[in-house]
């Protein structure tokens, strides 16, 4: 009998255990009415915000914004009323499966996007519940204006956008716009007061882009023999060129007179 009695009382323990699992679940959803709209004729109606090149998906990504967006300041969120649309193509591709690199050393779209909208309204987004991204709301589509993820499949859109933060007010790469950052694949990066790397090799006639990722002061990237010269670079800025000319080429920041680096064209 107690045997059957403690059986009893695991049985209820059990069933209530799984109760308090059940309940500790996020709760997950999405909108079931498209609220956003297809934005015909953005490509001339909207700002080109940015062009970014994406290595791990294979992707050229190009950046639309409406006026209210493109009005969107460093560091504040982005006013009720922005729409962003992302046109994600994909990336020419050489037999080893790697992108093709066009003339100035970026990705060359191929074959048909598909056009991501996302549009911030007071009131949005409630329905995406523990995926909730601030007040945005997402809509895949064609470039005919039909649906590649109707509004109900989009949870995983505002999964993806967690990612980005409160901070960035869910949204992505907006700094490539602000700052004139190029979108292209780094050849190198300033950080910390250095140029990583210290040293590159390139080809002649290579394009090459460093990236300025100290946000909070500026620098330059100026030859000392003059082969180029970036001028100011701001934080999250970044600049594009090429030396036709094999040969060592020895530059500096202007501003910090220990911030050298060697670039090696072969």
């Amino acid at each position: 009998m107690k045997s059957l009695k403690y059986a009893g009382v695991l049985g209820v323990l059990a069933a209530a255990a799984l109760v308090v699992g059940q309940s500790q679940q996020p709760e997950v959803g999405a909108p079931v009415v498209d609220r956003i709209g297809f934005p015909y004729g953005y490509e001339t109606n909207y700002r080109l915000l940015y062009t970014f090149d994406h290595f791990q998906n294979r992707q050229v990504r190009l950046c639309y914004g409406n006026d209210i967006a493109a009005s969107s300041k460093p560091g504040e969120p982005l006013p009720y009323g922005s729409i962003l649309v992302g046109e994600f193509w994909a990336a020419l591709r050489a037999a080893d499966g790697e992108p093709v690199l066009d003339e100035n050393g970026r990705f060359i779209r191929s074959g048909t996007p598909t056009v991501f909208v996302m549009r911030k309204e007071r009131g949005f987004g409630t329905a995406y519940k523990s995926l909730r991204n601030g007040e945005w709301e997402y809509v895949a589509y064609t470039p005919d204006g039909r649906y590649a993820t109707r509004p109900e499949g989009t949870g995983g859109c505002a999964n993806c956008h967690l990612q980005a933060g409160a901070q960035r007010d869910w949204v992505f790469r907006m700094n490539l716009y602000w700052y004139r950052g190029s979108g292209a694949q780094p050849d190198g990066v300033i950080k910390s007061f250095r140029f990583v790397p210290g040293t590159l090799r390139v080809r002649a006639g290579q394009a090459v882009t460093f990236y300025n990722d100290d946000d909070a002061d500026f620098h330059t990237l100026t030859a000392d023999g003059g082969a180029f010269d970036s001028g100011r670079l701001d934080g999250g800025g970044s600049f594009t060129f090429s030396i036709a000319q094999p040969g060592r080429y020895e530059f500096r920041c202007g501003r910090h007179a220990r911030m050298r680096g060697t670039i090696i064209v072969e």
